[in-house]
């Protein structure tokens, strides 16, 4: 066994993790279905889909077939949105960009004083 310190698990791979559990939700999957379809253990399954542990890269298209979801764009879209959360979000990990959402700067400082001005 390592004694070297873990790594902490990268955006991507968070991300990557999220959209996985968001598209297995959806299809009403399992850890045990996953893991059953993809010849992985229960608990390597779960590593991938909490984000602790990076699939290799035949695991991460068997799992992306396992939910459903085509890998490049399971990739594409957790880096899209990383980017916008790095833009928009400031910083809130929770934070999602909505399809054909326009992110509007409602910070009052950018608008002009309203009413008569003394």
């Amino acid at each position: 066994m390592s004694t070297a310190p873990r790594k902490a698990p990268d955006k991507v791979t968070i991300e990557i993790a999220s959209l996985l559990r968001e598209h297995a939700a959806r299809r009403q999957m399992t850890q045990r279905h996953i893991a059953a379809y993809t010849d992985l253990s229960t608990s390597q399954t779960s590593r991938y889909l909490r984000g602790e542990s990076s699939p290799n890269i035949h695991e991460y298209v068997t799992l992306c077939e396992a939910v459903g979801a085509h890998p490049d764009t399971l990739l594409a879209q957790a880096l899209h949105n990383i980017r916008w959360r790095e833009q928009y979000a400031d910083g809130d990990e929770h934070a999602v960009p909505i399809e054909g959402q326009i992110r509007y700067n409602l910070d009052p400082r950018n608008f002009p004083p309203s009413g008569p001005s003394t």
